[in-house]
């Protein structure tokens, strides 16, 4: 089965990572990952899914993660489209 890389893998994924950062900050997992398309492009879901991928596959500090999301997340509520993701090009770990 191969998996689908969209707004809804990068929701599941935000929940997972940061349902804190999400809750306290009164955010709603879906809108942000359509943000983050809108502000970086589709190609920012499967980067993402690679990010996490490659970071759990080195056994990296989950905090890292946090910090990268944290970071992407930043730049695309404020439509930085000039920011670099700090996911990108990590979708080859896809």
């Amino acid at each position: 089965m191969s998996i689908k890389y969209n707004a809804d893998t990068t929701a599941e994924i935000l929940e997972k990572y940061l349902f804190e950062v999400m809750r306290e900050s009164k955010l709603d997992s879906k809108y942000v990952a359509y943000n983050l398309e809108l502000t970086f492009g589709d190609k920012i879901h499967k980067d993402i899914y690679g990010f996490i991928n490659f970071m759990e596959s080195e056994n990296e500090n989950p905090e890292e993660i946090v910090i990268a999301l944290v970071h992407d997340i930043t730049g695309a509520m404020t439509q930085d489209t000039l920011m670099i993701p700090r996911v990108g090009e990590y979708g080859k770990h896809a």
